[in-house]
């Protein structure tokens, strides 16, 4: 059917892909673990809620069509994550651990709050992708040893002040 959904948990975890085929489902307020790939065709609703994509291998997508996550998380230094249109995260989006990590030609990543990039280097890829932060604060986006990424477009909205070790943007 199309009509709506919720998690009665806090927390939850799949181990295994998460689609949202139509209508739309209310994230637990929690943390939702995902150990495959996420698609979107539906809606879905952050809950103020982590999503914490924990894959053990590479080769996951994620199609978040025009739902906004809360906070975003990448967390496994064997998964792999591309990231296959434009996504928005409106608290924080970390990039903690991973094998590889894309966002893919063309998509943006918006990001209302902090963004992390522990990370870095060869294992992540923004070629002609935009990283838009708007967080209208000051933080800093990596350490000096995770720096090294590429950013295809970087977009900094007024008041938002980050420094960054070793990285630069192409535009």
């Amino acid at each position: 059917g199309t009509g709506g959904w919720a998690w009665s948990d806090a927390n939850a975890t799949t181990t295994n892909n998460f689609t949202i085929t139509n209508g739309s489902t209310t994230l637990p307020s929690g943390v939702l673990a995902i150990g495959g790939s996420w698609e979107t065709h539906g809606a879905f609703i952050h809950n103020s809620g982590t999503v914490k994509f924990n894959a053990s291998a590479t080769g996951k997508t994620i199609t978040a069509s025009t739902s906004p996550f809360y906070n975003l998380v990448f967390d496994s230094a064997f998964g792999g994550w591309t990231i296959q249109g434009s996504a928005t995260s409106t608290n924080a989006t970390t990039l903690a651990a991973a094998s590889s990590f894309t966002l893919a030609s063309g998509a943006v990543l918006a990001v209302g709050g902090t963004f992390a990039n522990s990370v870095g280097g060869g294992a992540t890829t923004w070629t002609d992708s935009t990283l838009s932060l708007t967080s209208g604060t000051v933080y800093a986006l990596n350490t000096k040893s995770a720096g090294s990424d590429t950013y295809g477009t970087l977009s900094i909205a007024a008041n938002t002040d980050i420094s960054m070790w070793n990285s630069s943007a192409a535009t």
